[in-house]
């Protein structure tokens, strides 16, 4: 596996980051490349719900390929990610996250971010997965329709500014750090952040 992704896609407008991450790893796209969008159209989250993606979010999705996983692992790529999302938020000093399972990030008790995983599954093995990420960062509380605004936030709402050029490098190189270590470690690791953030050390265990 090699030590850093590759130049990443940028785009303005796409209906999908995982749909456009997807075409590319049909095509062999390499281990790690990411699509990142400035605004999507048609954002998907679990079980089919949208994800509002006006200007100001992180929008990237990244085509893994994790060397001869069986596909029995691949449900631990959703709290990994959301791993690598918590820890990344964290160094930012992000106040009061807390993992939500299976794939969302909170901060002060609202969404900050959202993941979404699509493996392809073949002979047994991950032959590639897609992992979608979304982060709000700059949005302001006028930027979430109802019933949103209810439960969303971002960065800016609380009293930060991070840019998604700063985040995604932080993000990435979190991702690529977790995925050798042990399915136990990630899980235990991701139940901490879900249930008690103070105890998540900041090295996980190899």
């Amino acid at each position: 596996m090699p030590d850093s992704f590759p130049q990443p896609v940028r785009l303005d407008t796409v209906p999908s980051t995982n749909d456009a991450a997807r075409r590319l790893a049909e095509r062999g796209a390499p281990h790690g490349l990411a699509v990142i969008a400035r605004t999507q159209t048609a954002g998907r989250g679990r079980r089919g719900h949208g994800w509002h993606s006006p200007p100001g979010g992180l929008y990237a999705s990244f085509v893994l390929r994790p060397p001869a996983w069986p596909a029995t692992r691949a449900p631990i790529l959703a709290p990994l990610a959301g791993l690598a999302v918590f820890r990344a938020l964290r160094s930012f000093r992000v106040p009061s996250l807390l993992g939500k399972s299976p794939n969302d990030v909170l901060a002060a008790g609202r969404k900050i971010a959202g993941i979404l995983v699509e493996p392809r599954i073949s002979s047994g093995t991950v032959e590639f997965a897609v992992v979608g990420i979304g982060v709000n960062l700059a949005q302001t509380a006028a930027d979430f329709p109802p019933p949103l605004d209810a439960t969303a936030t971002s960065a800016r709402i609380l009293g930060l500014s991070i840019a998604p050029g700063d985040l995604f490098p932080v993000l990435a190189t979190g991702l690529l750090a977790l995925l050798p270590l042990p399915p136990d470690a990630i899980a235990h690791a991701w139940h901490l952040a879900c249930t008690d953030p103070a105890k998540l050390p900041e090295k996980l265990p190899a």
